[in-house]
């Protein structure tokens, strides 16, 4: 004894494109997950590179020594670059009724937050002399941070 669905005959037909199309479609879905991670996967790869490539500039910056305002202040007006972490030598006096807290700012000691403030300062440059004669040079004012 067998039972049958009217038109079964006529649907047979018709099943085969259907079909094809959803597990095009259900592979489109199972497999849109992957290539997503994929990409970010490959996104963090190049951003680790990235950043190993930061890091040994700043080092090779760092290690170059220390280098005082006005040098680097002339080598920027010869037009030489400057790397962006060179430690430089400033003498002055600090102003300090002109000091900013920049807050709220957080920082992890030992994995725990902390709460805290960045503080900047305001500093007169000690002018160079070039020698006996030479006329006064106009103030300069650099802003030092001075930590959180």
């Amino acid at each position: 004894f067998s039972r049958g669905f009217a038109g079964a005959s006529a649907s047979a037909g018709g099943s085969a494109g259907g079909g094809r199309f959803r597990s095009v479609l259900g592979a489109a879905f199972l497999l849109s997950p992957s290539m997503v991670c994929v990409g970010l996967c490959k996104w963090q790869l190049d951003r680790w590179e990235w950043k190993k490539n930061q890091l040994v500039s700043r080092e090779a910056a760092l290690g170059e020594g220390e280098r005082g305002l006005h040098d680097v202040l002339d080598a920027m007006a010869r037009g030489e670059e400057i790397e962006e972490y060179t430690a430089v030598i400033v003498e002055g006096t600090l102003d300090l009724e002109k000091s900013v807290r920049v807050a709220p700012r957080v920082r992890s000691v030992h994995g725990s937050p902390m709460a805290g403030a960045a503080l900047i300062t305001a500093m007169s440059v000690r002018p160079k002399t070039k020698g006996w004669f030479s006329k006064t040079p106009e103030k300069q004012t650099v802003l030092v941070n001075r930590g959180w």
